[in-house]
């Protein structure tokens, strides 16, 4: 019995040791009730939409910032682009690392460029790789990126009916052939499948509230018997995929260099450029990083991007024609667009920051870490505190964007004399300060040219009584909820012309 109050007397003792050194921090941002040592467990993960949850509740506590906490992890929403500059850039040495998830460690998919802490040597390098292909090198990728867009215009005159599906294939290609010069299959390409796949299992493995083990650790410990380890018997198979995502397709790429039988791709030049320096093997791993990074992930933004832009042009028919017009004034219908075009058709890159604006691909950005602790308007914001950047809500800011955040509007990006706006962009789609996608102007480029191509080609209209809706999939990458629609050509002569490709 003895032991038994000892024991209860110490735990006593901590419990009150917590709630005292809670009680004498500097407050958190404001948000809903914390109830002591659980925090927000029973009351702090709003349904879906999360987003525009967070941004009530940062109108309802008057704050652009929020805090919500999950036992001891403090969660912190930035709802503001004001904010948002100011913490991840600004003070981006101390808001650039990346939460440490359990299950995607017990995938092994820390090897995958996302999650790598900031700073190592792996993400430098890693980031200088990502600058010189897809910043300095982007117009080697144009020929990639034209070509599978033409295919698409293509496919979709002969299968009007799976836009999806062929825009999800367009993008696959886009990524295996600058990726690793990967000749996709016409039909159901295993290689696009399998990546498809394992981003699913990773999205899932990412969200804490899919797992309990994201947010009590100790439970990897337990063993596969245990009641509620199920997850564990899944990882094998998960592990496998990770490996095959990242190694299979980098070394087929090796034996095929080596053989002088590969087309030219990143992964053939820089791949040519280490052999060059001696085969050095963390070069070697460094590579295989970036392009497994490519391959599980660079297509998302393209097809979620593509999607709603054309649900925007069936919902606000006004864009379409405003954009279709811009195309014949360039092509006068005779040609199809090129990157060439680019400078003078405004009002088509102005449909790509719209498309990126109104339902982002990542509502909430992917998530930072802090690395020490910070002060802010007042507020303590601990070391290891996850910061989520609410993009939606960033992006639909009144004071920015107009009064008409919610419309699909190309236009608000145009000066009166139809050029674009400096200084109005739609960044925020893509992350925050020093974490912020390195392919995205490869995503940019992929972007505009395709919805070129299917503007000049065809019109999408509503299908009677079966009008779309705006509604979008959870998770960390969202998707419109699928969607039919009529596509035609736009006119014989273009019909001929796609017909000639």
């Amino acid at each position: 019995m003895g032991i038994f109050i000892i024991l209860g007397s110490v735990l006593g003792c901590y419990l009150a040791f917590k709630l005292v050194k809670e009680f004498l921090r500097s407050p958190l941002p404001p948000g809903p009730m914390k109830l002591p040592l659980l925090g927000n467990v029973l009351n702090g993960v709003p349904p879906h939409p999360q987003w525009a949850h967070f941004k009530e509740w940062s109108r309802k506590y008057n704050s652009d910032i929020i805090s919500i906490k999950f036992f001891d992890t403090v969660v912190i929403i930035v709802n503001s682009v004001a904010d948002a500059q100011e913490l991840f850039l600004r003070r981006g040495q101390v808001y650039s690392n990346r939460p440490v998830v359990p299950m995607v460690e017990l995938m092994d998919f820390g090897w995958s460029f996302p999650f790598h802490q900031y700073g190592t040597e792996q993400w430098k390098a890693g980031r200088r790789l990502f600058h010189q292909e897809f910043d300095v090198n982007r117009p080697l990728i144009h020929p990639i990126e034209t070509t599978a867009a033409l295919s698409l215009v293509k496919r979709l005159l002969d299968d009007p009916h799976n836009l999806e599906k062929r825009i999800r294939h367009m993008a696959g290609d886009v990524i295996l052939s600058t990726a690793y010069g990967i000749d996709v299959l016409p039909e159901n390409d295993p290689n696009i499948q399998h990546a498809d796949d394992v981003i699913k299992d990773l999205a899932t493995a990412f969200n804490p509230a899919s797992y309990l083990v994201n947010l009590l650790p100790s439970l990897q410990y337990i063993p596969e018997w245990f009641p509620g380890a199920g997850w564990k018997i899944k990882l094998k198979a998960w592990r496998k995929a990770s490996s095959e995502l990242r190694n299979a397709p980098f070394e087929e790429l090796k034996e095929r260099v080596a053989n002088g039988t590969t087309k030219p791709c990143v992964g053939s030049r820089l791949l040519a450029d280490i052999r060059e320096r001696g085969d050095d093997p963390q070069e070697l791993d460094v590579l295989s990083s970036m392009l497994g990074t490519m391959f599980g992930a660079g297509s998302d933004t393209t097809v979620s991007a593509l999607l709603t832009c054309i649900l925007g042009m069936l919902l606000y028919p006004e864009a379409q024609r405003k954009a279709q017009a811009a195309l014949d004034s360039v092509t006068q219908g005779k040609r199809f667009p090129s990157f060439h075009d680019r400078e003078n058709l405004p009002y088509i890159e102005a449909c790509v920051k719209e498309a990126l604006r109104w339902n982002p691909v990542g509502p909430l950005a992917a998530p930072h870490v802090t690395s020490q602790d910070d002060y802010y308007k007042g507020y303590l914001i601990p070391k290891g505190s996850v910061v989520l950047g609410n993009s939606h809500a960033i992006l639909r800011d009144e004071a920015v964007y107009g009064p008409d955040v919610d419309a699909f509007r190309p236009d608000r990006f145009l000066n009166e004399d139809g050029t674009l706006k400096k200084g109005m962009d739609s960044e925020a789609a893509f992350g925050y300060g020093r974490r912020i996608c390195p392919g995205r102007n490869m995503a940019r480029d992929s972007i505009f040219i395709t919805i070129a191509y299917l503007l000049f080609s065809y019109e999408f209209s509503v299908i009677e009584g079966d009008a779309p809706m705006a509604e979008y999939t959870s998770g960390l990458t969202v998707f419109p909820l699928p969607y039919r629609c009529k596509i035609t050509p736009r006119s014989e002569e273009i019909k001929a012309l796609i017909r000639d490709l």
